[in-house]
């Protein structure tokens, strides 16, 4: 049996080869556009966390969540490389090489025992990490390999502590400026897909019907710029779908099953909406929430072409990222579900789902799959990813009321925001200053449609500390829930409350 000292280097060996690994995969992954391996690595670290943990990190770290995802990716797989290292010693002490082999029994029993570490390592990564991808994994345990054997022939007497602690701040330094690297591609890839694509027809943004909006600085705007339209998914990096291969298909159980090109797709006859998407992770007051001008092709339409068999109940949507949910076949029929392809007047950005995404009214922004590749009618039920960890299954949207400014304005003081209750429209916003009583708000009306949030403004006196308070009703007749929920499950409740000193 080796010493122990040994068997620590033995797995600062094989981190260092993973990092080394790393480096050479990332700098791959940038030439050729593909994904990174420590990224599929991460979407899959996300998918299998629990809920009440997920939740917890997403309030804590807002959006260095992802970043935060990747980083634990990579020191995964840092440490299931240094245990690949031991596993390639153990292996060279067992297997010495055979008389006659032509190669010294150190360089033979060094060789076969990584080979079958590397090995092993394939099995984990393709198994337990499938994202990253049959090629990519064995790409870059070869690259393991390879170092490792380059690393393990050291200079006699290497294997001190000095030795250690050195590999050691190499392997942590490289992990550090690896994450660092990876995150700021990240960031610029977040920042580069946003930029919408060509111009589809001119867009200008809407005049308020009522003239004073107009004069509020800070004020959430009526249309939501792309740049700044808020941008969620399940996977660290947006996939990237070329339009000349995409294909969307409508199958299961319909009479004509047919595929549809992105021209196609396109040269269908075109509807336009406003709708606002707001993300089931949103808290009370939160930004996760936009309104746009969409463009597409009505759900129903393509349904219709494909010829619904007896007894469907659901249509399941599947996206390029693996992502998949679905939702009640009555929901597909109405005239505002429809499979959209731009935004503002502008083709979808790769970050909102370029070439093609589901907007479903009513229904949380996950409903609303981006990347659109196939639409399965089904019977019976079918829970996505969400639904399986315990959010809710309706995903019906709660009644949200937002305070965006509060400010002095000469002898008075204004408050202003936002109000959106889903595919139920909004009645009213009421405002409470201190313990006062309620007060209608004005609205910024006629609404750009039933489906998108609603400015309001408020005029008050009031002087010194001071905290405004609002709640919306919603075009039924139901005041907006008073309880505070927390986003899990089934989205945030409560009032919003903003202290401020005029």
């Amino acid at each position: 049996m080796e010493p122990r000292p040994v068997w620590r280097c033995a797995f600062q060996d094989g981190v260092l080869a993973t990092v080394i690994a790393l480096f050479v995969s990332f700098g791959a992954s940038l030439a050729t556009g593909r994904l990174f391996p420590a990224n599929a690595a991460a979407d899959k670290i996300m998918e299998l966390t629990p809920p009440g943990v997920a939740v917890h990190l997403i309030s804590l770290l807002g959006i260095a969540a992802k970043p935060f995802a990747l980083a634990g990716a990579l020191a995964l797989l840092a440490v299931i490389g240094g245990v690949g290292g031991i596993a390639a010693r153990l292996s060279a002490s067992a297997r010495p090489a055979r008389p006659g082999s032509g190669a010294s029994p150190r360089t033979a029993a060094s060789i076969i025992g990584a080979v079958l570490a590397a090995a092993a390592q394939a099995v984990v990564l393709v198994v337990f990490f499938p994202g990253i991808g049959v090629h990519a994994a064995l790409l870059m345990v070869a690259l393991w390999m390879v170092v490792l054997l380059a690393i393990r022939y050291r200079l006699p007497g290497s294997e001190g502590r000095r030795w250690f602690l050195r590999r050691g701040l190499q392997a942590f330094g490289g992990l550090v400026m690896l994450s660092t690297a990876a995150t700021w591609t990240l960031a610029a890839k977040v920042i580069t897909g946003a930029h919408p694509g060509r111009q589809l027809f001119g867009f200008e943004p809407p005049m308020p019907r009522e003239p004073s909006f107009a004069e509020i600085s800070g004020l959430s705007a009526e249309a939501t710029p792309v740049s700044s339209f808020y941008v969620l998914s399940k996977t660290v990096e947006a996939p990237v779908v070329s339009a000349d291969s995409w294909r969307l298909k409508v199958g299961g159980l319909v009479q004509r099953p047919f595929q549809l090109s992105y021209d196609e797709l396109l040269g269908l006859p075109r509807v336009d909406q406003w709708m606002t998407l707001r993300c089931v992770s949103n808290p009370v007051g939160g930004p996760l929430i936009g309104n746009a001008y969409w463009s597409g092709v009505p759900l129903r339409q393509l349904l219709d072409r494909a010829g619904l068999q007896p007894g469907v109940s659901a249509v399941v949507l599947k996206a390029h990222d693996t992502y998949s949910d679905s939702f009640p076949v009555e929901r597909a029929m109405l005239d505002h579900t429809i499979v959209a392809y731009a935004m503002n007047g502008e083709l979808l950005s790769h970050n909102h789902g370029f070439p093609a995404r589901v907007l479903v009214p009513g229904l949380y922004g996950f409903k609303n799959i981006k990347w659109l590749e196939e639409v399965e009618l089904i019977a019976g039920e079918y829970a996505g990813p969400w639904q399986r960890l315990g959010w809710t299954k309706t995903a019906t949207q709660t009644t949200f009321s937002r305070i965006d400014i509060v400010r002095r304005t000469g002898e008075r003081s204004v408050a202003a925001g936002i109000a959106f209750a889903g595919d139920r429209g909004i009645g009213a916003v009421e405002l409470r200053v201190n313990d006062g009583q309620w007060v209608a708000g004005q609205l910024n009306i006629p609404p750009l449609s039933t489906l998108s949030w609603v400015q309001w403004r408020h005029e008050f006196q009031a002087s010194g500390q001071t905290t405004v308070t609002t709640r919306a009703t919603d075009a039924t007749g139901a005041v907006q829930e008073e309880t505070q929920r927390g986003i899990y499950p089934d989205g945030a409740t409560g009032w919003h409350s903003v202290s401020v000193e005029l």
